[in-house]
């Protein structure tokens, strides 16, 4: 018997699995770049001017951004071990819906076109896992649909 746990990965499954792994990567290093600035007293984060709350929201952020690292590890997992895409595609969707809304603001402001630059490849980054998972479903869907029809002109 195979279980999903058995069964092969598809390359979309792989790939979605690998950029959130990736992105858990970067975000782990912002953490890391971050700590590192506050406590050292280098950058604008640890700059002398900053006083207890502004040094509070750093870490508050680097919390944040390793609370977000966890949630694309536990989804890529979730993805490659279980088929489960919910775990992953969770997170990327509210940060494709949060990127929307910042790229919108810097469209409408005066932000330099490597701001935009930059939103757009973020916004791309994004979508692509959930893209590639949602092909997945359908081809599985399809897999299915045709196994069934076969099945009934056999039966």
């Amino acid at each position: 018997m195979t279980t999903s746990h058995d069964a092969p990965r598809s390359w979309r499954v792989t790939t979605a699995a690998t950029l959130a792994v990736g992105y858990a990567l970067v975000l782990i290093a912002v953490a890391i770049g971050v700590l590192y600035e506050l406590f050292a007293g280098v950058g604008a984060i640890g700059h002398d001017h900053l006083d207890d709350i502004a040094a509070r929201g750093a870490v508050v952020l680097s919390l944040v951004l390793l609370a977000g690292a966890g949630l694309f590890v536990g989804g890529a997992l979730g993805l490659a071990r279980e088929g489960r895409p919910a775990l992953l595609v969770w997170p990327l969707s509210i940060l494709v819906v949060v990127s929307c809304i910042g790229e919108i603001a810097d469209l409408a402001g005066a932000a330099s076109g490597t701001s935009n630059l930059i939103g757009a490849a973020i916004l791309v980054l994004a979508l692509t896992p959930i893209v590639l998972v949602a092909a997945e479903h359908r081809a599985s869907r399809g897999a299915q649909r045709a196994g069934q029809q076969a099945g009934q002109r056999n039966g």
